[in-house]
């Protein structure tokens, strides 16, 4: 029986083929290009040349194909596919196909090396992190942060010890020259942020900064907290480069690990261990000297690759029940560790369009999704319904009012949607659809993006099949990104079905996004932020989210106000969350031990995200 297609024999074919990878190292002027090892292949010419190098290969016909080299270019041969040890290397495998490999600028579009894989996750230490998973917070280059009394100032102090890769000392001075440089380029992301809140920045010494803002923000650390938030950058890299067109390439950071090569043409990014990492003072001491993130092959060669010990994490079916449950039977090594994506799936309607402008339309309309059901079977992988609409994470359970869901009823059931449709006078026409109370005929169309692939499509045709029976119809299309974009911006759509991604770090926060007046006129696009798209507009709302808006969520005083907000969210109903999102991640024991698995999950098991890396610190030669 032929073998399955594995990783390995596809890069065999891809790279190994041609004898050579190519790794850049920076020097501080160009020089020539060198080879260090060249590997004869039958019909395979290498020329090295200064800057230019020129491979032919002959395949079907003969290609040339000639790569610019500004630095030195190293030819290395790959070993069973990896340029490092296999038992010293942590091998990742993503899904996005990686197309950057020489320039790591954080802030310009497509110019970050791998989209940021092995950046955020570890070359780049943050100021702060949240621990998704548990709730706590921990500070990396900052010691901590403070806000004067009426939050217009905030101050950041940095920890000492901090050091960039290249062993120059991060100061304080970091911040302040990154945040003023991203503030005079409008075109890099992050300068709009700190353009609308920051009035100044100062240093008074080397491990202190000091942001005076325009107006009281008690929220503003979050940029230097949150998921992804802002990278500092060293002001003796950056100093008198054009931050828009500089590559900064390879990259210096403050991270564990440092850049090592990149093979395009295995889609790979290789990173090596810093030595004497200043991080170690605080206990984080990641056993792999390498680590390897490259892009997934298609899932039949990926789960071979993991059932060979190849890969410690397969990322192609992190949502598909019976290749995963493959993957434990071909290697009993493997673990799972299900987690939930801080998005929810959900069901949102148009707030400015009658009558699902009328929240009691909305509540008929609740009445008609089946939770469970979506959640047991129409979900790629089992997961839950999602009552609230944000993570069920350990760390939101601060957030949960069980008092407030009494006052509602939230079953499944069609009946009470007819019925309040019956209340309101919507009665069905001769064909058997209703007609609202301005004659209009209760027919909507569902747009799912085509990018949803964990359920949306399914979701919506069953909620369809339970409108039809109440005497709606409901018609369900997939819409590109563009359409979907341009329909939910300028509130020409009617209902949607995709995810509820609002406020991560304070979720009841999220439903300030509907303040009234962050609502554009339909027809033009939402420039409101957040999910003020959906144009929602009530002054019972507006008046608890402004108060929530200017007070810290470290006051006692802004639970009770939490807890109208979410009241307020369930009176009006303008989205329903439907089920909790869950992706579920195989990691290999056969290398490494101490990987999150089911009822172990202590840290962010996702691989794309920056707090990965705390995964990586808790790591174990097996």
């Amino acid at each position: 029986m032929p073998r399955k297609l594995r990783r390995r024999d596809f890069l065999r074919a891809v790279a190994v083929g041609t004898g050579a990878v190519l790794a850049a190292s920076c020097g501080s002027t160009p020089t020539p290009a060198t080879v260090k090892e060249t590997v004869v292949v039958p019909q395979t010419v290498e020329v090295v040349k200064q800057v230019t190098v020129e491979v032919t290969k002959e395949v079907a016909q003969t290609v040339v194909v000639t790569k610019e080299v500004p630095q030195t270019v190293i030819v290395e041969k790959l070993t069973a596919g990896l340029p490092t040890p296999r038992d010293q290397t942590m091998v990742i495998n993503e899904t996005t196909v990686f197309r950057i490999f020489d320039s790591a600028n954080p802030y310009a579009p497509n110019a970050m090396l791998g989209s940021g894989a092995t950046w955020d996750q570890l070359m780049s230490a943050r100021l702060m992190y949240m621990n998704w998973a548990t709730g706590e917070s921990i500070n990396m280059l900052a010691t901590g942060y403070s806000y004067n009394a009426d939050f217009t100032e905030m101050t950041i102090t940095t920890r000492k010890e901090a050091k960039w890769n290249d062993g120059q000392p991060f100061t304080a001075k970091d911040i302040k020259f990154t945040v003023e440089m991203l503030m005079g380029q409008p075109k890099l992301s992050w300068s709009s942020t700190f353009n609308q809140w920051v009035d100044s920045v100062t240093c008074p010494d080397d491990y202190t900064v000091v942001f005076k803002l325009k107006q009281p923000n008690p929220r503003f650390h979050w940029n230097f907290k949150q998921a992804w938030s802002c990278p500092i950058v060293a002001q003796h890299e950056w100093e008198g480069k054009d931050p828009v067109t500089y590559k900064a390439f390879p990259p210096i950071g403050t991270g564990p690990y440092k850049f090592k090569m990149a093979v395009p043409e295995a889609r790979m990014i290789v990173v090596e261990k810093v030595e004497n990492w200043w991080g170690t003072t605080l206990g984080y001491d990641p056993a792999p000297q390498y680590a390897v993130w490259q892009t997934s092959p298609p899932p039949d060669a990926e789960i071979q690759d993991l059932a060979d010990n190849y890969i410690d994490h397969a990322h192609s079916f992190t949502t598909d029940a019976k290749l995963l449950h493959q993957a434990q039977t071909l290697n009993k090594e493997v673990v799972l560790a299900p987690w939930r994506d801080p998005c929810p799936r959900g069901i949102w309607f148009n707030c400015a369009k009658y009558p699902l402008s009328k929240p009691e339309v909305r509540w008929a309309m609740f009445h008609c999704i089946d939770k469970q059901k979506a959640a047991e079977k129409l979900f790629p992988w089992p997961t839950v319904p999602a009552i609230y609409p944000w993570a069920d994470w350990d760390s939101h359970k601060q957030y949960e009012r069980p008092d407030v869901l009494k006052k509602y009823d939230l079953t499944f059931d069609p009946q009470k949607g007819a019925k309040i449709l019956d209340d309101l006078g919507f009665k069905p026409g001769s064909d058997g659809i209703r007609v609202d109370d301005k004659g209009n005929r209760m027919e909507y169309t569902i747009i799912v993006p085509q990018v949803g692939v964990t359920g949306e499509y399914p979701i919506a045709l069953d909620f369809a099949d339970n409108l039809a029976k109440i005497g709606i119809k409901a018609s369900v299309k997939w819409a590109d990104m563009e359409v979907f974009d341009e329909q939910t911006s300028t509130g020409t759509f009617d209902i949607t079905s995709h995810w509820w991604c609002g406020n991560w770090q304070e979720p009841p926060a999220s439903f300030c996004d509907f303040e009234s007046d962050k609502i554009s006129p339909v027809g033009t696009r939402a420039t409101g932020g957040g999910n003020s798209w959906v144009r929602l507009s009530d002054p019972d709302l507006d008046k608890v989210c402004k108060q929530i808006d200017v007070m810290s969520p470290d006051d006692p005083k802004i639970q009770d106000l939490y807890t109208q907000a979410i009241d307020l969210y369930f009176k009006l109903m303008p989205s329903v969350p439907v089920v909790q999102t869950t992706f579920v991640m195989p990691f290999n024991t056969h290398y490494w031990k101490g990987w999150p698995e089911e009822g172990n999950i202590k840290n962010v098991p996702f691989t794309w995200w920056p707090e990965f890396q705390f995964v990586v610190y808790g790591l174990k030669k097996a």
